[in-house]
This record gives C-alpha cells, sequence and structure tokens, in this order.
C-alpha cells in the first residue's frame, strides 16, 4: 500500500487505496469502512511525509513501511472509537511496535520488485519524487 502512495500522485493514491482496501477487506474482520478510513489515512500521511522527507533508497522505503503500519493501527483505533457501535478497547500496543519493527526488515526484497512494475507499466514518479517544479 505504502509503495501506491510513494511513487504516486494524490489523485492515484487515493484511487488506489480505496482499491487496496476492497482488495484485503475481504481478509479482516475490520468493516468496510474502517479499512477504507485506515488505507486512506496512511496513503494520505505517506504523501504529506514525502513531500517533506524524501530520499530514493531502499532505506527511506524501510522507513515508510514501518511507519505506515504504526500509522495503519493509530488510524484502525481512533477511528474505531469514533465511528464504530463496538470500539476497541484494549489495543495490542505491544503487537503494533513489532509489526511496524518488522515490516521494514522486508522492505528491501520488495523494493526493486515494486520500482521493476513502475517502469513496466511505465509509471513516471510524481514532481515531488523528482525534485522538479510544476506550475
Amino acid at each position: 500500500m505504502f509503495t501506491l502512495a510513494l511513487f504516486r500522485g494524490t489523485l492515484a493514491t487515493i484511487i488506489l487505496s480505496h482499491l487496496v482496501a476492497l482488495s484485503i477487506s475481504s481478509a479482516t474482520a475490520m468493516p468496510l469502512g474502517l479499512v477504507m478510513i485506515a488505507c486512506l489515512a496512511v496513503a494520505l500521511s505517506i504523501q504529506v511525509f514525502k513531500t517533506r522527507i524524501f530520499w530514493m533508497q531502499s532505506t527511506y522505503f524501510m522507513m515508510v513501511s514501518g511507519l505506515s503500519v504504526f500509522v495503519f493501527h493509530i488510524t484502525h483505533f481512533a477511528s474505531s472509537w469514533a465511528l464504530s457501535d463496538t470500539p476497541l478497547t484494549t489495543p495490542a500496543i505491544g503487537d503494533w511496535i513489532i509489526q511496524a519493527l518488522l515490516t521494514p526488515l522486508v522492505a528491501p526484497l520488495l523494493f526493486p520488485l515494486f520500482r521493476w512494475v513502475d517502469a513496466l507499466t511505465q509509471q513516471d514518479d510524481p514532481p515531488e519524487v523528482t525534485g522538479t517544479i510544476t506550475v
């Protein structure tokens, strides 16, 4: 999910985050609305973070993947309290931290694969990534 937000523009990121939410909703007990909110929050937070700090290395990809896992869990917890009839009452903070620390370990293996898919689909990097100014 975070690679979609990292190397795409904002509109494409919003559309792809909703498609990802629809595709993973059958694999979770979370309500579809909460999955969509959490995926959108992750995607938009990555977009904001990308405009502030960015470098084109797998270490950045690792950092963003770990942060996105943590943002997903925080957003899911907050949105369940705000919108759900049965909110989460016992957050598994230890599990969240372990997932956020373990996810970046796999990221360097997947980074070349995602960049290859971008090259295969002829996806251009957005202006934030390439450092160009758009008028």
